[in-house]
């Protein structure tokens, strides 16, 4: 059986409550990519500069990022997570991938996106994305 989608979360340090955590409400749809950037290391035969070239490649910068999609809710952790946006401001927190682990950040994590929208006469939906300010450790679950 898999893991629910909806356990895929980024939780953030409660300031108020040390050791507790607070997740985002609303948010239904998440999305977390980690990418590698590909340095080609590509070199010409020494010996015989007419020979077929074989692309070679070495492992460049990483990148981490999670993204979240819902519905606006008037909840503490949106509260500080826009404080912390409009202060630039890293978040302590982490990111929990269900099945696979955890990643944590001491940097704390940079929001990189907020957005708000609707119909006049729908709920008011939300986006946030975030990404590590510095570099990040993954634990295995």
């Amino acid at each position: 059986m898999g893991e629910l989608a909806r356990s895929l979360a980024f939780m953030m340090n409660d300031p108020d409550n040390a050791g507790e955590f607070l997740m985002i409400c609303g948010i239904k749809t998440h999305s977390f990519e980690v990418t590698a950037n590909m340095i080609e290391t590509t070199v010409p035969d020494c010996t015989d500069r007419s020979a077929p070239l074989h692309k070679t490649t070495r492992y460049g910068k990483k990148e981490l990022s999670i993204e979240g999609e819902g519905l606006f809710q008037d909840h503490a952790a949106v509260k500080v997570a826009v404080a912390a946006f409009e202060a630039q401001i890293p978040l302590d927190g982490k990111i929990v991938v269900p099945g696979l682990g955890t990643y944590t950040c001491v940097a704390g994590w940079n929001i990189t996106k907020f957005s708000f929208g609707g119909d006049m006469e729908e709920d008011l939906s939300m986006s946030i994305g975030f990404m590590p300010a510095g570099k990040y450790v993954f634990a295995a679950e």
